[in-house]
C-alpha cells in the first residue's frame, strides 16, 4: 500500500477531511477540555516566565552569585 493511501486512511479513521479541517471527537468530555484550557494557560504563564527570567531576572541572580564567590 502506498504511503498517501496510509496517510488517507489514518486521516480519514480519525475524522480528517482534509489537512485544513479536523472534526472534533464526540469522545471529548468537558473534564477533556477543562485540563486542554487549563494545559493552555499554565503554558503562557510558563512562557512569560521564562521571557521575563531571561529578559533580565536572570542577571540579577548572576551577579549576586558573582559577588559571593
Amino acid at each position: 500500500m502506498p504511503l498517501t493511501q496510509r496517510v488517507s486512511a489514518v486521516l480519514a479513521r480519525t475524522g480528517v477531511r482534509h489537512m485544513g479541517h479536523v472534526e472534533p471527537s464526540a469522545k471529548l468530555t468537558t473534564n477533556t477540555y477543562r485540563m486542554i484550557v487549563v494545559a493552555t494557560l499554565t503554558g503562557f504563564v510558563t512562557a512569560f516566565t521564562w521571557k521575563a527570567w531571561h529578559n533580565g531576572q536572570k542577571k540579577l541572580y548572576d551577579d549576586f552569585y558573582a559577588t559571593k564567590k
